[in-house]
């Protein structure tokens, strides 16, 4: 949350107001029901993760996607994407789509389209904020 503050400039929590109940209890959230959460660890240090939330028209949604700084440049954002693509490809989801920032997410975005992310037509933007880029990856 810090670095987006930083980053972007917004608050996320009036961006996204279930943000707060999902930091308060994220075990409640991320409980592999309805949602699941992703940890990449470097021997004990948590260096990255990535949540897949599943809707019940057949999608789900690629959210909280981050690497530390420390880990970046070394594939891990890859592996992350590689692997929550095949999470939902196991619950027969038909896409994975999600919802970033242009410019400031660009090496972001890379990694996206890398993996066969393209721009969504048919799923509404959520996040009210400018530069916000719909992609979704057909499965």
């Amino acid at each position: 949350m810090e670095w987006l503050r930083a980053a972007v400039g917004v608050e996320p929590l009036d961006e996204q107001p279930a943000l707060a109940s999902e930091l308060a209890d994220p075990a409640s959230v991320y409980d592999g029901s309805a949602a699941e959460l992703f940890i990449a660890f470097e021997g004990l240090v948590a260096v990255g993760m990535a949540a897949l939330r599943h809707h019940h028209d057949g999608r789900s949604e690629l959210k909280r996607m981050y690497v530390r700084p420390i880990a970046r440049g070394r594939g891990l954002a890859d592996r992350l994407v590689e692997h929550l693509l095949r999470a939902a490809k196991q619950r027969d989801r038909r896409s994975v789509w999600l919802e970033t920032i242009e410019d400031v997410m660009a090496p972001a975005l890379a990694v996206y389209r890398r993996h066969g992310f393209e721009p969504a037509s048919d799923v509404q933007q959520t996040i009210t904020l400018d530069r916000i880029v719909v992609l979704q990856h057909r499965l």
